[in-house]
């Protein structure tokens, strides 16, 4: 995901999991579905990181 067309939304993906307590204010996946649904206007469906380690 960091090297595709969705590099943006791996940033917040990386850091997340490297540095949760930096980043506790930050959902990766509501900025991903946001990106979804609001620029591509598809729905939000999938698995695109397991497990969410911040969860």
């Amino acid at each position: 995901m960091l090297l595709g067309t969705r590099g943006d939304i791996g940033v917040f993906y990386l850091a997340k999991v490297a540095y949760p307590e930096k980043f506790k204010d930050i959902d990766p996946v509501e900025i991903h579905r946001e990106y979804f649904e609001n620029w591509l206007r598809v729905d939000y469906q999938g698995i695109f990181l397991y497990p969410h380690t911040w969860k």
